[in-house]
């Protein structure tokens, strides 16, 4: 099996004695210069007796670095780093001059993670889809149920929406009338489950005035 020296050694010979060969091994030279990866192949003990020593290796991957190898790479990370963290000062101070964008960014962040933003607590503040669900002002589609939010709803129409109270002696008979919104309050007070369509409550809320 073939052996990897380290980029430092020129030369090794591993007498009989010692189970080796009993020759010299020298580091290729390629146009006059010596080769950056010396692989060494001698099928006569000097590959088993280098196999253990920590100056070689059995892959060029695993090559051992020398002390400036060494030295270099750190400093290469250590300047990497820095320019790393210059980098991302640089754009936080153009991102800071943006006004109000970090905190939308950190709010679009929240929600990816399935963490919505607190949405404000006035009227005024927020928008109402045409189901009467709540929104955030800088919506455009309701989370709830993905109506478009052309318009936000004044806070006397966003009362109307609410559903009724209502009895199971009161249910109304077309529920093909009600909003989604409307079902799903009507299957609260009714207490049977909520579904996602519109459809699936009203067959639920069927199914239980049935029994």
């Amino acid at each position: 099996m073939t052996i990897y020296a380290r980029s430092d050694l020129c030369y090794v010979g591993i007498s009989r004695d010692h189970g080796g060969c009993g020759e010299g091994h020298g580091r290729p030279v390629i146009n006059g210069a010596p080769a950056k990866i010396w692989a060494l192949t001698c099928h006569n003990g000097c590959e088993d007796f280098l196999r253990s020593d920590p100056l070689w290796a059995i892959t060029p991957l695993s090559i051992p670095e020398t002390p400036d190898e060494i030295t270099t790479r750190e400093d290469v990370e250590k300047r990497g780093m820095v320019e790393q963290a210059q980098s991302t000062a640089s754009a936080l101070e153009q991102l800071a001059k943006l006004g109000a964008l970090p905190e939308v960014m950190g709010q679009f962040m929240k929600y990816m993670m399935d963490q919505k933003p607190a949405l404000p607590e006035t009227i005024e503040e927020i928008r109402l889809c045409k189901n009467g669900h709540r929104n955030s002002q800088v919506s455009s589609f309701c989370a709830d149920c993905g109506s478009s939010l052309n318009e936000a709803v004044s806070s006397d129409r966003g009362k109307e929406l609410a559903a009724p109270v209502v009895t199971e002696n009161s249910v109304p008979e077309d529920l093909e009338s009600l909003s989604i919104g409307e079902l799903r309050e009507l299957a609260k007070q009714l207490d049977v489950k909520t579904a996602r369509s519109r459809d699936d409550q009203i067959a639920v809320i069927r199914e239980a005035l049935i029994k």
